[in-house]
C-alpha cells in the first residue's frame, strides 16, 4: 500500500524527469538505490531495537533466576537485515518497474496507468519473496508452504469479510434517505467494491 501510495505521488515527477532527458536506467538505479538505503535504514532500526529488547529481557531474566545467559549471536542481525530488504524490495519491485515506465507524455496527459495485464508479476514476485523468506527462516519447505497457505487462507477471509461490509453499506445506503452527502459517501463505496 505505502509502494502504491509513492508511485502515484511521484509520478509526475518522473515525467517531467524523463522529459528532461533521464533515461530509464538512470531513474530505476535512482529508485532502486532509494528503496535499498530505505530498507537497510529499517533493517538497522529494527535490528537495534531487537537488539535492546533481548539485552533488557535477557537482564530481567538473568536477575529473576540468578543466572547469566549467553549475549545474542550476530545470525539474527542478517536475518533480520536480509528481511528488511527482501520484503521492501520483493514488495515493492513491481511498481518501482512501473514507475520507471511513466511516459513524458504523462505531464500533459494525465490518464496514464499501470495497463492490468502488468499488474500480475507484482503479486507472484511478492509471494516468491514472502515464501523465500519463510523457507530461509524455518529450512523446511512444507512448513513454509503451510506459512503461506495461511496467509492466503486469511487473506479470503478478510477479502470476503470486506465484501460482506460491502454489501451491509449498499443496504444502508439504500435506507439513509435524509442525509443525501453520506448516501453518496457510500455509494462511492459501493460503485469501487475492489
Amino acid at each position: 500500500l505505502a509502494t502504491r501510495r509513492f508511485t502515484l505521488r511521484h509520478r509526475d515527477g518522473i515525467a517531467v524527469m524523463r522529459c528532461l532527458g533521464v533515461t530509464r536506467r538512470q531513474l530505476g538505479l535512482m529508485l532502486w538505490s532509494e528503496f535499498f538505503l530505505l530498507a537497510l535504514l529499517a533493517g538497522a532500526v529494527g535490528v537495534a531495537a531487537a537488539y535492546g529488547v533481548q539485552h533488557a529481557l535477557a537482564a530481567a531474566v538473568a536477575a529473576w533466576f540468578d543466572t547469566v545467559l549467553p549475549a545474542a549471536s550476530w545470525r539474527p542481525v542478517y536475518q533480520g537485515m536480509a528481511t528488511s530488504l527482501v520484503l521492501l524490495l520483493g514488495f515493492s519491485l513491481p511498481a518501482l518497474m512501473a514507475l520507471r515506465n511513466v511516459p513524458p507524455s504523462r505531464v500533459l496527459r494525465r490518464e496514464y496507468a499501470l495497463p492490468r495485464r502488468h499488474r500480475w508479476p507484482a503479486y507472484a514476485i511478492a509471494a516468491a519473496a514472502f515464501y523465500g523468506l519463510a523457507w530461509w527462516i524455518s529450512a523446511d519447505y512444507r512448513l513454509s508452504l503451510v506459512i503461506c497457505g495461511g496467509f492466503l487462507a486469511a487473506l479470503g477471509a478478510f477479502a470476503l469479510l470486506a465484501w460482506l461490509m460491502v454489501q451491509l453499506l449498499d443496504a444502508a445506503r439504500r435506507v439513509i434517505a435524509a442525509q443525501p452527502a453520506l448516501r453518496f459517501a457510500l455509494a462511492g463505496l459501493v460503485r469501487r467494491k475492489a
